[in-house]
């Protein structure tokens, strides 16, 4: 059996290591969390955008045949364009607290393969499919057209700024452009620089958080015709206008996820109090020092 002195230094010495990892993972902690909401399979999912691989978590929802986008309006209404299989395709709203759905109306027009909806802080909402930018009326989910933009595959506001994404999967060519939401011009901004080796990349949505950065939501497929498909990641950019990506957080599971739209307010979640990055590091150097002296106690007695 140890002594004393001897198991107090154990103690001490696991009790540093402790801390210090403590102090790195408060440290990494410190990167901003994002909380967006994803539909695969139309199931609605909530999530984490930390950057490390992403595991949705199931909310569950009924009502709703073949979700294609998602928004987030000012007051925390999620809207949802859906494909109807036996009728027009429709605007709905559903409630991000009881998951309750309500059918707004008919969109007047046919959703294409990439669809996005945006919503801006006064309340507006513009959908962009088949190539083409429409302001919809969300009270009757009515869409008028606004103009044309080729290839156009998703759009999301940052603050009054309406921003698409442009490009044709395989050749790398995404590019990142401001819209005028009553026209439909469209201004270059910066190349995605999304091309990968042998990897078709398609786009899906694309969202911004609080702090301006931006969030894509991509398919990865080995070809164009009926692909089979490799992930789903979600690529941040901190700096949009830069063109350069953050790194690409893997959706598990992986395959599937057609929107994205990350949530102006937090979702409830267990916080565990965690002591910060200096706090634990003076705590850990306040320890070490005890072992020290804890070893050297040891010593003088096992000399004695």
């Amino acid at each position: 059996m140890l002594s004393r002195p001897c198991s107090l230094w154990f103690i001490s010495r696991f009790a540093v290591l402790g801390l210090v990892l403590l102090a790195m993972e408060s440290a990494a902690s410190a990167n901003p969390v994002v909380t967006a909401f994803a539909d695969r399979n139309d199931v609605l999912y909530v999530m984490q955008l930390d950057g490390t691989p992403i595991v949705p978590q199931e909310l569950g929802l009924s009502g709703l045949v073949d979700i294609e986008a998602l928004a987030e309006g000012p007051a925390g209404t999620l809207y949802a364009a859906v494909v109807n299989p036996i009728g027009p395709d429709e605007l709905w709203t559903i409630d991000r607290q009881t998951l309750s759905t309500a059918a707004v109306g008919e969109l007047g027009l046919e959703l294409s393969e990439q669809v996005d909806l945006a919503a801006d802080d006064a309340g507006g909402l513009w959908l962009s499919t088949g190539g083409s930018l429409y302001s919809v009326d969300t009270a009757s989910g009515q869409a008028e057209a606004v103009g044309t933009v080729p290839n156009l595959a998703a759009i999301a506001f940052d603050g009054p700024m309406l921003y698409g994404i442009t490009g044709t999967p395989g050749n790398g060519d995404w590019a990142l452009v401001t819209l005028d939401p009553a026209t439909a011009g469209q201004t270059a901004v910066s190349d995605l620089n999304l091309e990968v080796s042998g990897v078709y990349v398609f786009i899906e949505a694309m969202d911004f958080d609080a702090a301006g950065g931006m969030w894509v939501l991509a398919q990865n497929a080995v070809g164009v015709i009926d692909p089979p498909l490799i992930d789903s990641c979600v690529y941040h950019y901190d700096e949009p206008d830069s063109g350069l990506e953050d790194g690409c957080a893997l959706l598990q599971p992986n395959l599937f996820w057609d929107s994205l739209a990350i949530t102006g307010t937090t979702i409830p979640v267990v916080d565990v109090p965690v002591m910060d990055a200096a706090g634990a590091m003076l705590l850990a150097l306040l320890l070490a020092g005890s072992a020290v002296v804890l070893s050297r106690r040891r010593r003088d007695s096992e000399q004695l």
